[in-house]
């Protein structure tokens, strides 16, 4: 099968940025392992850094996390194109987990479900023009 790589989210450095997630708690007899197979899904011009996650949870204090942020000497780092352009790429592309389309809808569908207060208005204009056509 031929492969034609997509469009994904990548963390870029901004000091004053916001992310919201999911954090996931990897068992102590896994950190190696995970962190191994995520370091090889990661490659090619992503780092890890420490952040601190703020849960939404109020009786949750926050607590260190790592993050894989891309940078622009990233070989697979495409760096920022008009939304239109973007949604063109996403609508053809393929990849060794999947067709690019599914990623973003199923973006969109956590994001709507899991983040309401994240109107992220890039990912949704996105998937709109992606189902447009």
């Amino acid at each position: 099968m031929l492969f034609q790589p997509g469009r994904v989210v990548t963390l870029t450095p901004d000091p004053n940025g916001i992310v919201w997630g999911v954090a996931y708690k990897i068992p102590e007899n896994h950190v190696e392992l995970v962190k191994s197979q995520l370091d090889y899904r990661e490659k090619g011009g992503y780092s890890t850094v420490m952040a601190e996650f703020h849960p939404r949870a109020e009786d949750i204090h926050p607590f260190p996390l790592m993050l894989y942020i891309g940078t622009p000497d990233n070989p697979n780092y495409a760096g920022p194109a008009e939304d239109k352009e973007i949604a063109d790429i996403i609508k053809v592309s393929v990849g060794p987990s999947g067709k690019n389309i599914d990623y973003l809808f199923n973006l969109a569908q956590f994001v709507r479900e899991n983040i309401p207060e994240d109107n992220d208005t890039h990912l949704f204009t996105l998937e709109s023009l992606v189902r447009q056509s």
